[in-house]
């Protein structure tokens, strides 16, 4: 008795997930055209709230951030999410109107709605409320966020996938507005299709790249974005696709001129991601990310060139110290640098003036002369690259608090038996 109460249970479920998987199938053939109004209107199985008269309204959501949604969640739990979103959308809506809601697969729903109000639908404030709580609710209790675009009033059912149509099209504004945001189709979408490229800032951004002025070619990409912005999804995804070649053009001349290192990105990964942007804060951190990561590049690449400056001066210093000639004028010219940038490349790396470190090899020398052979200290003073004695002895005592001499005659045992 308990199997067969079991089985009466699960093949009502089944019945009942049938029937709502077909009456979603019946709403969403006619919102895409493929069913007439009068289909629509004359089917009674599915018990539809729509009566055929009076004005409408479209509601279209799109599931912000989708491919995250999508790579988080699996087809089950995506359909289950927004079915649950779909009927608090009912549930909320058919408090003040009535209503269906149609789930139309990817990132779409799509809420038809008989409304009687005598003021349009972006000045009707209760309309409004409804959804500003709405996207509140479901980002509260499904941890999901949606973008809705409101359509102007229309007067017949018939008119629904032109309505979805024009909607569909005005949730390009998402990219502007941002997510969660209420987008009405009357807001105006300037389609320039005669728009010039603005190549003279491209050429700004190019510059400032190449002299290594970054924050100011964050400016110039976020004032071209915001300007690809007001024409439009077709002019906005040609001119961004242009845009994002010139820069990967750009960082491959960085690589072909030894500027920065390969990297492991292809253009192909860098427009899919583009294409997968939805705000016009994505994109803007996208290219963003690019200036930083080339600067990171060629940051690291100088500090390695740098460094390689600066071991061929130590080098160079270990083997001439003797010459009385070396100098950082000398060395500078040895490694094709000013005597001025390369005294601060030195410190900034080793921590010490270039002068002083020459001097420090010199007098290390000397210490080991004095205590490795019976050359007089003028000897030892000239064979370590110093002119002057007194210079020698003050720089000597400064450095170990006593003179040669003294160094010699302290430690007697290491002079006797080398």
């Amino acid at each position: 008795w308990q199997y067969m109460h079991l089985e009466k249970n699960r093949l009502e479920a089944e019945t009942r997930e049938n029937y709502l998987d077909l009456r979603n199938e019946f709403i969403k053939s006619f919102v895409s055209g493929y069913t007439s109004c009068e289909q629509l209107l004359q089917q009674k199985k599915y018990d539809l709230s729509l009566r055929g008269d009076g004005l409408y309204v479209l509601f279209l959501l799109r599931v912000d951030s989708y491919s995250a949604f999508c790579s988080k969640k699996n087809r089950s739990e995506r359909k289950l999410i927004k079915y649950a979103a779909s009927n608090i959308l009912t549930e909320m809506t058919s408090a003040c109107f009535r209503c269906e809601c149609v789930d139309m697969d990817d990132d779409e729903i799509v809420c038809l709605v008989e409304y009687d109000r005598q003021s349009p639908p972006q000045e009707d404030e209760r309309l409004q409320d409804i959804l500003k709580r709405y996207i509140e609710c479901v980002v509260k209790h499904l941890d999901i966020s949606f973008s809705i675009v409101v359509s102007t009033w229309f007067s017949s059912l018939a008119e629904t996938p032109e309505q979805r149509k024009k909607a569909f099209e005005a949730s390009f504004l998402r990219f502007i507005k941002g997510h969660s945001s209420i987008i009405f189709d009357s807001d105006e979408i300037a389609e320039h299709k005669g728009y010039p490229y603005p190549t003279e800032k491209e050429k700004q951004i190019c510059d400032a790249l190449m002299q290594g002025h970054f924050a100011e070619a964050k400016t110039l990409i976020h004032e071209m974005l915001e300007q690809f912005a007001t024409y439009g999804s077709e002019s906005m995804q040609v001119f961004t696709l242009r845009f994002l070649i010139t820069v990967h053009n750009f960082v491959e001349l960085c690589i072909e001129s030894n500027q920065i290192a390969p990297r492991n990105h292809s253009f192909n990964e860098s427009v899919s991601a583009v294409q997968s942007y939805e705000t016009l804060e994505e994109m803007q951190n996208y290219f963003y990310l690019i200036c930083d990561n080339l600067q990171k590049a060629l940051e690291e690449k100088k500090d390695s060139r740098h460094t390689d400056v600066i071991n061929q001066v130590i080098d160079e210093i270990d083997k001439s110290y003797a010459d009385i000639n070396l100098s950082m004028e000398s060395l500078a010219n040895k490694v094709g640098l000013s005597h001025y940038y390369l005294g601060k490349l030195f410190k900034a790396q080793q921590l010490v003036s270039l002068p002083v470190y020459i001097n420090n090899v010199r007098l290390k020398q000397a210490c080991s002369l004095l205590l490795d052979t019976r050359l007089s200290i003028d000897e030892i003073m000239q064979a370590c690259g110093f002119i002057s004695r007194s210079n020698f002895y003050s720089l000597f005592k400064k450095s170990y608090g006593i003179t040669p001499s003294q160094y010699r005659n302290d430690n007697p045992n290491e002079l006797k038996q080398n």
